[in-house]
């Protein structure tokens, strides 16, 4: 009952140091196997569970929004100024504060500093012209009515309203 020879063998058939060996080896790897799965198992009933809940609730509790508004840009250069030591960001600031006052005030300043353009002569003039136009409608109007008033005073019978009396006395005091 002789075996093959071979690098890794004796060439006995049979359990020889190697075949226990391996065997041994063979046991020790279940063993680790079965505690690391072991482990696992434990880790993710407990520990990983309890890890992601605790991040979830950390995230929810720490997470800001982004928001883009100019009030909590304001706000974020603020707090900017307030940590540095250089003062940089200060000057920043202010300078970027002038910067919108002078937009907003530019266009004032230069329409009070200009002398008046063939543009503000025209707008004159229109408003001239409608309020003539809105005057000679006035004065047709008040035409219109005088005469009506005079048809009235005149033809007592062609008035079919019983109050015209009251109107007349009105009118003529």
């Amino acid at each position: 009952k002789g075996g093959i020879a071979s690098d890794d063998t004796t060439g006995k058939s049979g359990c020889g140091p190697a075949c226990e060996e391996a065997i041994r080896n063979l046991e020790l790897h279940r063993e680790n196997r079965t505690k690391a799965q072991e482990q696992y198992n434990s880790f993710m009933a407990h520990e990983y569970w309890q890890g992601m809940e605790r991040a979830k609730t950390d995230y929810g509790n720490k997470h800001v929004n982004q928001s883009f508004d100019f009030l909590s840009k304001f706000k974020a250069l603020n707090e900017i100024m307030d940590r540095d030591e250089s003062n940089s960001a200060f000057w920043l600031s202010w300078g970027i504060r002038i910067l919108f006052i002078l937009f907003e005030i530019i266009p004032s300043l230069i329409k009070l500093m200009t002398s008046p353009t063939e543009y503000d002569f025209l707008l004159k003039s229109r408003l001239h012209m409608n309020q003539q136009l809105a005057f000679a409608r006035a004065n047709d109007a008040l035409v219109e009515l005088e005469e009506d008033i005079h048809n009235i005073t005149q033809n007592d019978d062609t008035v079919p309203l019983p109050y015209m009396d009251q109107i007349k006395q009105r009118i003529m005091n």
